[in-house]
């Protein structure tokens, strides 16, 4: 959803951008005609398509839907990775544009293709990409491709979503079975996992990550004194379910000295630091594992799957006692870029300031293209340090401040090859008793908690099933980055009348957003949107209010300087809003903003510029006293011509009395019938809104009971011993010729047989859950494994 009135402007082309950027801020003058040739901004464009199918094609994805795959218009558009939530984790950064087909939900009856760009700069050796898709813009998960160039991903999906491309650490995927296994990495062979015979009983898949560590980072370490001398690469190993070893795995690493190249004379030793997953915390594990150096090799041996790193540390002078510090500024320093900030003013509209982050190679090159380009502004911030998917909060300190309309969060999530870009109005805040002060302030900026998102669909069961609410978790504290000065000119606003200037406008959106409510269809209808834009905006909105807001907001930006604040009062008169339009009548006249007159303006101006309050003319002359200047034939024809004004000012109201009455006769005589047609179409948005909460509940727990299902089954297939297999597979209502068929499937395999047995049950069984599971093994005389089931059946649920 758009929340700022300005157009974000990430990605327009070079030759336009300040352009296009003018024509949208406010502005005393009016912006010239842009050629036709000129490219929209990617984030206002909105590609729509209907059942008859074809190509939605922006600047870096094409959406391809065959004819008949949607029954009503679906629509694509860039997002603003500042209005999104990306789990990066270490190591991972967005390469691509966000793409959004809506309205979300929407099912497609034919696959429809999705073909991403992406930056390839950053998909080196290390690192490969990854089209991500979420439903809630929240929760992400991996999207499986079809096909894949070099600088593009493609992935058949089945319905309306939001997609990126992440870049992320090269992953090695291998299947583990009983046998002796080795297995090597890719992205760095001197990194392997050895597991040996029977280790695991259950066939699983392993997941290994390596993150490389520049020499540069121990050398940033080392000024800290921490006693560190080299490193190996950090390893990160998956597995995808919780597996506790049978026998212990070796883990092999290259030895730190020979890693980084660096020989040390004097004594050392060797500490084995571990992270688990969804912690922050290193700990040095050296003492729980086996570990030995065997030449330019260390290995040590573990229980359970974690991310390592092995660290050689000076001990000339005892041992260090807390090492923990060590790797998590290691991991800060090798996910943190050198950035700077730019703020810049648009030389006829200092009020409009756009902020923009950059990696601090590129920032005095940007800087000095704006500049170039007419907008002006102090140099770039200092270098600070900051991580992919950073959030920064943007605030203004001295006597400048937001403008009062201006709504939208006031912050940019950082993303090194997409630089953020923030939109937003100022002014100049007066000191009591001294009008007209030049606005002096700075723009600061502060780095917020990072976010860590969970995205492993088993860490979510399990959170679902303790009732604990799986998403994210704040760690470490808001701090200064920096700040830069500007300054906003003293304004006196002029344009009062037939209308205020755009942005204005934006102050009683709030007001008028409160009193449509969930009318705000009708609205929508006369401020001339069709059936697909309201359909749109219903669609990504959770209530009538965000829904009227946005709708407010869109309207502005399609009409431009055409979005005034007559022309919305005539709409809602038209939908039969009357309380609303009194309501924004008298905060009109609250302001004095309706009450004065085009005189009173320039009388105003002419006051401020020269400061010369005597000469303004008397109140009592309208009564047809003259200002006694001059000649007195003079004085004469000055009083009667205002006289003869002020009757002509007086009929022309009596006629708009007479009009206005003519009006509100038919209104009354509407509103009956549209009070009926709204208390009908609000009576059945809310069965449908139940009907939609009911059915939400239902697949939630539908859901749930899916997990625990799935859960319990492999409880049943890891505990299930030989000799009671035939009891169980009885118990579940299998014949003996039935047992007998399933374990030729793999006469040699239990593991397979219980996985087979359980697979036809679950077939069988439509509503198979839980409890009848845990009742069968009880049927079959094995307690211990029916308590273990019985755990997972007593789960709390959610609702």
């Amino acid at each position: 959803m758009r929340k700022c009135p300005l157009p974000a402007l990430e990605n327009w082309p070079d030759e336009d951008e300040f352009e296009r950027f003018e024509a949208a801020s406010p502005s005393p003058t009016v912006p010239e005609k842009q050629d036709d040739t000129t490219p929209a901004d990617p984030e206002d464009e909105r590609l729509t398509v209907g059942p008859e199918g074809g190509k939605l094609q922006t600047g870096s994805c094409t959406v391809t839907v065959p004819p008949g795959a949607v029954t009503e218009n679906i629509t694509c558009q860039v997002t603003s990775p500042n209005d999104i939530t990306l789990p990066l984790k270490d190591g991972d950064m967005l390469v691509s544009d966000i793409i959004e087909l809506s309205p979300h939900g929407t099912t497609f009856d034919k696959p429809v293709t999705v073909e991403m760009q992406y930056s390839s700069t950053s998909t080196d050796g290390a690192r490969e990409p990854v089209m991500w898709v979420t439903e809630d813009k929240f929760q992400w998960k991996e999207l499986i491709t079809t096909a894949k160039s070099k600088e593009k991903l493609m992935a058949s999906v089945n319905q309306c979503s939001t997609f990126a491309i992440v870049a992320q650490l090269k992953k090695d995927r291998f299947p583990v079975s009983s046998k002796e296994t080795m297995l090597t990495s890719s992205a760095h062979p001197a990194v392997q996992i050895g597991f040996p015979e029977k280790s695991v009983l259950t066939p699983i898949q392993v997941n290994i990550q390596v993150q490389e560590v520049p020499k540069e980072t121990v050398e940033a370490i080392k000024s800290h004194s921490y006693g560190l001398i080299s490193t190996s690469p950090i390893v990160i190993v998956k597995t995808d379910s919780v597996v506790k070893f049978n026998e212990l795995v070796t883990v092999r690493v290259p030895h730190p000295q020979h890693y980084m190249g660096i020989r040390h004379k004097g004594s050392s030793k060797l500490r084995v630091m571990s992270r688990d997953e969804g912690t922050e915390d290193w700990r040095d594990v050296t003492s729980e594992v086996q570990i030995q150096a065997i030449g330019d090799i260390v290995e040590f041996t573990v229980n359970h799957f974690s991310r390592y790193v092995v660290l050689e540390i000076e001990t000339s002078n005892g041992d260090p006692e807390e090492l923990g510090q060590i790797p998590q500024e290691m991991c800060n320093f090798i996910h943190q870029c050198d950035v700077k900030f730019i703020v810049l003013q648009q030389e006829d509209n200092t009020n409009a300031i756009f902020v923009e982050c950059h990696k601090a190679c590129n920032a005095d090159r940007e800087y000095t293209k704006y500049t170039r380009r007419g907008y002006k502004g102090p140099e770039p911030s200092e270098t600070v340090r900051l991580r992919e998917g950073q959030r920064v909060e943007v605030s203004l300190v001295g006597n400048v401040s937001f403008a009062s309309f201006y709504r939208v969060d006031k912050r940019v999530i950082f993303h090194s090859e997409r630089p953020p870009r923030l939109n937003i109005i100022a002014r100049a805040d007066q000191v009591q008793g001294e009008e007209g002060l030049e606005g002096i302030g700075s723009v600061m900026f502060f780095a917020l908690p990072i976010i860590v998102v969970k995205t492993d669909d088993e860490t979510r069961a399990r959170d679902l099933i303790n009732c604990q609410s799986p998403g994210k978790q704040e760690r470490q504290a808001s701090r200064l980055l920096c700040q830069i000065p500007i300054k906003i000119p003293y304004q006196r606003q002029l344009i009062l009348g037939r209308g205020r200037s755009r942005p204005e406008i934006c102050e009683y959106f709030y007001d008028i957003k409160e009193g449509v409510s969930k009318n705000w269809m009708d609205l929508a209808f006369h401020l001339g949107f069709k059936g697909a834009d309201i359909t749109n905006i219903a669609g990504r909105n959770y209530d009538a209010k965000a829904s009227c807001m946005d709708l407010l907001n869109e309207w502005q930006r399609r009409e431009g300087n055409a979005a005034t604040i007559q022309v919305l009062k005539e709409a809602l008169l038209k939908a039969g809003m009357r309380n609303v339009v009194d309501e924004l009548n008298d905060k009109l006249k609250e302001e004095g903003t309706e009450s004065r007159t085009g005189e009173d303006v320039v009388r105003e101006a002419s006051t401020h510029d020269t400061g010369q309050q005597d000469d303004a003319i008397p109140d009592d002359e309208q009564a047809g006293i003259g200002y006694m200047e001059g000649e007195g034939v003079l004085e004469h024809a000055e009083v009667s011509g205002r006289i003869c004004q002020q009757e002509e000012t007086k009929t022309l109201k009596d006629t708009d009395k007479l009009l206005l009455a003519k009006i509100e006769d038919v209104e009354r005589k509407m509103e009956n019938k549209i009070d009926q047609l709204n208390t009908n179409i609000g009576d059945r948005l809310a069965q449908l809104n139940q009907q939609f909460h009911d059915m939400v509940m239902k697949l939630e727990r539908d859901s749930l009971e899916q997990q625990r299902l799935a859960i319990a089954i492999s409880t049943v297939k890891r505990e299930l011993l030989f000799q009671d297999f035939e009891a169980l597979a009885i118990t579940l209502g299998f014949n003996g010729h039935e047992i007998k068929a399933i374990c030729n499937t793999a006469p040699a395999d239990l593991q397979k047989q219980k996985s087979e047995l359980l697979r036809l049950w679950r077939d069988r069984e439509v509503n198979a859950t839980v409890t009848h599971l845990q009742q069968a093994c009880r049927r079959a005389g094995l307690s211990t494994l029916a308590d273990q089931i019985s755990g997972i059946s007593r789960a709390p649920s959610r609702g």
